[in-house]
């Protein structure tokens, strides 16, 4: 059986190639709060449960953004939620 990098080492790997930082968060608390209980709420309301959009809005881009100001970074890339 082959090795398979979890995703830190796989972005531990993509930075030390490229020459940049990484820094690593652990949103595991917030996630459950923010996400799999708002997921397990809404669906025993029988309503639509939207973990991406509780994911991007109530995890991701708020730690995100902070770290970037912990860091002092003026600007962040995001992929493909980039706008011009």
């Amino acid at each position: 059986v082959g090795f398979r990098a979890t995703p830190v080492e796989a972005s531990e790997g993509a930075c030390r190639k490229l020459g940049v930082p990484l820094e690593v968060v652990d949103a595991s608390e917030r996630f459950e709060a923010e996400v799999i209980d708002a997921f397990v709420h809404a669906t025993l309301q029988c309503r639509e449960p939207e973990p991406y959009r509780a994911w991007t809005e109530a995890v991701l881009f708020p730690l995100l953004f902070a770290e970037a100001d912990r860091l002092d970074c003026p600007q962040v890339v995001t992929g493909h939620f980039a706008q011009t």
